[in-house]
């Protein structure tokens, strides 16, 4: 398998917080049909997100992998981005971020329009 290294440097334009998009693999509870279970799941992982301070969840819809793993995508907006620049980051540092914004972006994660980070094959 091809290896990928990430080359640039963020610009802090905040493009990334405001169009953050989440691929979600989930293995579905056994002895539900496939639309309930898939419903389930994706009020699950969006109620998650609420919680966490959320809007405008968007979900795309559900892939099916196998009988009980599913995927689907989620498009949010972050509540920490403040003109353009994260709360968390300026306020408790960059390991204080959530996991996915620590890691963004990671290669085949689509990257918003404009960002200045690239994956180069070695």
């Amino acid at each position: 398998m091809a290896k990928y290294k990430r080359i640039g440097e963020c610009k802090l334009c905040g493009q990334c917080c405001r169009e953050l998009s989440l691929e979600v693999e989930k293995e579905v509870k056994p002895g539900l049909d496939k639309r309930t279970a898939a419903k389930k799941v994706k009020e699950s992982e969006i109620n998650l997100y609420k919680r966490r301070g959320y809007t405008n969840i968007k979900c795309s819809k559900v892939t099916w992998l196998s009988k009980k793993e599913v995927r689907f995508s989620l498009e949010l907006k972050c509540p920490h981005l403040v003109k353009n620049k994260c709360t968390i980051h300026s306020v408790n540092g960059f390991d204080k971020k959530p996991g996915p914004c620590r890691e963004f972006p990671t290669f085949g994660v689509r990257r918003p329009e404009g960002c200045a980070y690239r994956f180069r094959k070695y």
